[in-house]
């Protein structure tokens, strides 16, 4: 049965209601009128109301072979019917095999490797180790970097829409982003630099 354009289009507003009303105001969309999308292949992206668009938003990386990827679908499903959940309390052939073919491509002796669920948890474990394995607590980042919603993360992120308040860990500097193209120094792009970004900091 299909639906008229003012039935889909009352789809749409009773999502972005159910969006206001049932997901904490802190979650916001990236424009004013989000497009409400409701299924995606490869490069597009289509919209409850049936409209089509280019999906050029290459920041989440789950997604950078492209939606609804046949072979990722085909896998997901596999595994999903035989092994959905557990813990690294337990060993699993899968993640074995994952990290085997990613110490087969790394370069150097990276040879190991530790899996989280999400960029965030990796920047926290990345941190936590690195203090750990320094008896160091001090933690350098780049300014325009963004590192994630959890506390700690968020701390050391310095973009002020990206950080709802200051800082309050000790030990977190921020130094200007290498950008050549719109360098503050307004100077050559060489050995140079290095003195300029340490007095930065």
């Amino acid at each position: 049965m299909e639906t008229t354009g003012a039935e889909t289009m009352l789809k749409s507003q009773a999502v972005m209601a159910g969006q206001r009303e049932f997901i904490f105001p802190a979650v916001k969309a990236l424009y004013d009128e989000p497009v409400v999308i409701a299924e995606a292949e490869g490069v597009r992206v289509r919209d409850v109301d049936g409209k089509e668009y280019l999906d050029l938003f290459g920041g989440i990386l789950t997604t950078s072979v492209g939606h609804c990827n046949p072979k990722v679908v085909a896998r997901s499903q596999e595994q999903m019917a035989r092994l959905g959940h557990t813990s690294t309390l337990y060993v699993t052939e899968p993640q074995v095999e994952a990290a085997q073919r990613l110490a087969d491509i790394a370069p150097g002796q990276l040879s190991q490797t530790f899996f989280t669920n999400s960029g965030t948890e990796a920047i926290e474990t990345a941190i936590h180790m690195a203090c750990l394995h320094t008896d160091r607590t001090e933690i350098i980042a780049l300014r325009q970097a963004y590192h994630g919603r959890s506390f700690l993360a968020s701390n050391i992120t310095a973009v002020s829409s990206w950080r709802p308040m200051a800082s309050t860990f000790p030990g977190i500097k921020h130094t200007i982003t290498p950008y050549e193209y719109r360098c503050p120094f307004k100077q050559p792009c060489d050995e140079s630099c290095t003195d300029a970004f340490i007095n930065d900091l």
